[in-house]
C-alpha cells in the first residue's frame, strides 16, 4: 500500500449550509460549541458525547452526524464513522465533504475502489477540490492504475501548482514505468517546493542513479542521510552509487552501516563481500559471503562470490563445492559452469573443463571466454584441431586473447 498523508476535512473546514427551517435551542448550540472545542483539544470521546446529545435532541442534524463521524474516524472506529456519514448524507444529500470524508474512511480500510467512487462524487459536486483529486490519485496508485492516477495528479498540479506531494507521486509513477528522466523532473520540482519532502529527495537520488549520474546521486543520498540517518536503505543505495564511482572503501562503510540497522540483510552482506573483493581483502570477502549464505542458503551470487575467493586462495575443492551448489540450484547459470570449468583446468582436469565450457556454450553460444578456455583444454589434450577451431570462433566473437592463441599455435 502506498503511504500518504490523509487530508481529512473536519467540521471546521466544512461550509455546511443550514436547513432554513432548522432552529437550534441555546442548549444545542452550546453542545456544538463544546463539541468543536473538544475536537480541537483532542478530547474526542467528549466531543462524541456532545454530538450524541445533539442527535438525541434533534435526530435530523446532519452537521452533528458529520462531526461525530469525523471524531470516530480519528479514533479508528471506521464502521461507526461510515454509519454517521451515511446518516448525514441521508439527511442532507449532495454534500461533497460528506463523500470526501467517507472516501477517506474507506481508503483507511484499503477499500480503494469504494473510496474512488466517493471521491468521484465529491469532485462532481466540487470540481476544484484538490484534496479529492489527490486522494483519488492515491487510490488509483494503490490499484496500479497508473494512467488514472497520473491524470488526477495532473489535475491537482493544474489547480494548485505548489502541491509538492502531487509532483512526488507523479514522479513515483514515472519511476515505476522506468521513465527516470521525467521522474527526476517531478522529484526535483517536489523537493524544490518543499525541502522537507524527503521522499522526493530520495526519489531524486534514485532516478539519478538509474540515469547513471552517479555523482549527483551520491550527493543527494548524502543530503538525505544528513537529515535522516536512520534509513538503512539510504545507506545501501548510497553504497551502490559509491561502488559505481569506484569508491569501494566508502561503499563498504555504507553497507556496514546498513547492516547495523538490518543485521539479517543477506544482500547487504553480499555486496559488502564484493567491496572487500575489490579491495583484495579475500578473507573479509569470504566472511561476508559466508554470512550472506547463512542468512539466505540459496543465494546463488553469494556462492559464486565465495567460490571465486576460494579459487584465488587455491582452495579448488572448496570452490568446486560452491559452484556445484549453484548448478544444483539453477542449472541454467552459465557463469557457474564457466567458473567450475576454469577451476578444473587449474586442477589439470582438462576433460572436465571441456565438458563445463561446452555446457556454457550451449547456454550462451556467444560466450567468447568459454570457447577460448575450451580451446586451452583441448590443446592440453593434444587436440590441436579442436583447440584451433575454438580459438578462431572466440576470435570471431571478439576475444583478442583467443586471436593471439590462434596465431601462435595454429599456423
Amino acid at each position: 500500500m502506498v503511504k500518504f498523508l490523509f487530508l481529512m476535512k473536519n467540521i471546521y473546514f466544512l461550509l455546511f449550509i443550514s436547513i432554513a427551517t432548522e432552529t437550534y435551542s441555546q442548549t444545542v448550540d452550546e453542545f456544538f460549541v463544546n463539541a468543536e472545542r473538544k475536537t480541537k483539544s483532542n478530547d474526542l470521546q467528549g466531543a462524541i458525547s456532545d454530538y450524541t446529545k445533539i442527535i438525541d435532541t434533534d435526530g435530523r442534524s446532519a452537521k452533528a452526524y458529520f462531526g461525530r463521524g469525523y471524531c470516530k474516524y480519528l479514533l479508528n472506529d471506521y464502521p461507526g464513522a461510515i454509519d454517521d456519514y451515511n446518516k448525514a448524507d441521508e439527511i442532507k444529500p449532495n454534500q461533497s465533504n460528506v463523500y470526501y470524508n467517507r472516501g477517506m474512511v474507506y481508503s483507511k480500510q484499503s477499500q480503494y475502489s469504494t473510496a474512488i467512487a466517493d471521491f468521484s462524487v465529491a469532485i462532481l459536486f466540487n470540481s476544484s477540490d484538490t484534496d479529492a483529486y489527490y486522494n483519488r490519485g492515491i487510490m488509483w496508485l494503490n490499484l496500479q492504475k497508473y494512467k488514472d492516477a497520473t491524470n488526477d495528479f495532473n489535475e491537482v498540479i493544474n489547480l494548485k501548482p505548489d502541491f509538492s506531494n502531487a509532483y512526488y507521486f507523479r514522479g513515483y509513477i514515472r519511476e515505476k514505468c522506468a521513465d527516470f528522466s521525467t521522474a527526476l523532473k517531478d522529484y526535483s520540482k517536489a523537493y524544490e517546493l518543499d525541502a522537507k519532502n524527503l521522499k522526493a529527495l530520495y526519489g531524486k537520488a534514485y532516478s539519478e542513479y538509474k540515469l547513471k549520474d552517479y555523482q549527483s546521486s551520491e550527493k543527494d543520498y548524502t543530503a538525505y542521510i544528513e537529515i535522516d540517518p536512520s534509513n538503512p536503505d539510504a545507506f545501501f543505495n548510497r553504497a551502490l552509487t559509491r561502488d559505481r564511482l569506484d569508491d569501494a572503501k566508502g561503499a563498504a562503510t555504507d553497507y556496514q552501516k546498513a547492516i547495523e540497522f538490518k543485521p539479517n540483510d543477506a544482500e547487504a552482506y553480499y555486496y559488502l563481500g564484493v567491496c572487500y573483493d575489490k579491495q583484495e581483502d579475500i578473507n573479509a570477502a569470504m566472511t561476508a559471503f559466508d554470512k550472506a549464505i547463512e542468512l539466505k542458503p540459496d543465494y546463488i551470487n553469494a556462492y559464486y562470490g565465495r567460490g571465486l575467493e576460494k579459487e584465488k586462495k587455491k582452495n579448488f575443492v572448496g570452490a568446486l563445492l560452491d559452484f556445484d551448489k549453484i548448478i544444483i540450484i539453477d542449472p541454467s547459470y552459465s557463469k557457474a559452469f564457466y567458473a567450475r570449468g576454469w577451476v578444473k583446468y587449474e586442477m589439470n582436469d582438462y576433460k572436465g573443463c571441456i565438458e563445463d565450457n561446452t555446457k556454457v556454450i550451449e547456454l550462451d553460444p556467444t560466450n567468447a571466454k568459454a570457447f577460448n578456455t575450451r580451446g586451452l583444454a583441448n590443446y592440453k589434450l593434444d587436440k590441436k584441431s579442436e583447440a584451433c577451431s575454438d580459438w578462431k570462433k572466440a576470435a570471431e566473437l571478439g576475444s583478442t586473447v583467443a586471436d593471439e592463441n590462434a596465431k601462435k599455435f595454429c599456423n
